[in-house]
């Protein structure tokens, strides 16, 4: 099995939290709002829209990789 790259071990640390059937999830988001700068924030909702567009593209690390690269060249 080849090495989990570091975004790999985060998301696959979220999911386990987030997991927990106990865990109430909009305490949860009330402290993110608490704890959280706007920036911090700014990178959660990141990762957030990054997964459902994942979702609804079924896009893998290779297309991400093509489309920052195509973004790139187009400013």
């Amino acid at each position: 099995m080849s090495k989990m790259t570091r975004e790999e071990r985060v998301a696959v640390k979220l999911v386990d939290l987030l997991n927990d059937i106990r865990l109430d999830l909009t305490l949860v988001g009330m402290y993110i709002a608490k704890f959280a700068r706007k920036g911090e924030f700014l990178r959660f909702e990141q990762v957030y829209y990054s997964a459902d567009d994942s979702q609804k593209t079924d896009i893998d690390r290779a297309q991400h990789y093509s489309r920052m690269e195509d973004l790139g060249r187009h400013q």
